[in-house]
């Protein structure tokens, strides 16, 4: 069965992306929600229900629109500023503020969702599932162990040789077919 011949044009790419922002965008939101001590009720409870319904069918509404638009990478500079970005957000985050979990819950998630915009305004399609993975674990790491110093310093200097390593061992890749033939059009 050839997905991207249907009359919706969501290939399993965008499916697969859009299920991702599921539990994403729910974590950033938990994560708010417990940062801020709100409590769900009355009329915060049905802002709050709109707002997901909102940003999900925008969503929705985004990838329906960029269908026909061709996919661009980052490239490898790109990449190594996401990955920079990530990681001087945690650490910011934790310097600024008192260690709470839910900060950093809401931290990944909106990152994560973040990600998941990008691919469905078709800007990044080199940033994979792996990429959003070890950017969140590398934004865990940091803020956890900016409290002791030494390790804190080994865990940086990690991240920074892994982000490295990303950078020099840089391959685009390979554009799908149909898009090639939107290209040519």
């Amino acid at each position: 069965m050839n997905w991207r011949k249907k009359k919706t044009g969501r290939g399993p790419d965008e499916i697969f992306w859009y299920f991702v922002n599921v539990p994403a965008l729910g974590a950033g939101i938990a994560g708010l929600i417990g940062r801020l001590h709100l409590v769900i009720k009355g009329y915060l409870g049905i802002i709050l229900a709109v707002y997901i319904l909102f940003h999900h069918v925008l969503l929705l509404y985004f990838f329906a629109v960029y269908r026909h638009v061709p996919q661009k990478c980052l490239g490898n500079f790109g990449k190594f500023m996401v990955n920079v970005i990530e990681i001087s957000a945690s650490l910011a985050l934790r310097q600024l503020s008192e260690f709470n979990i839910f900060s950093l819950v809401a931290l990944v998630g909106f990152t994560a969702d973040l990600s998941v915009v990008i691919h469905a305004f078709h800007i990044a399609y080199d940033v994979s599932i792996w990429d959003i993975l070890l950017g969140s674990v590398m934004q865990i790491v940091v803020y956890t162990m900016s409290e002791n110093v030494y390790a804190f310093t080994v865990v940086f200097t990690l991240c920074g040789g892994i982000t490295c390593y990303q950078y020099k061992s840089y391959s685009a890749p390979v554009i799908p077919v149909d898009v090639k033939k939107d290209l040519e059009k």
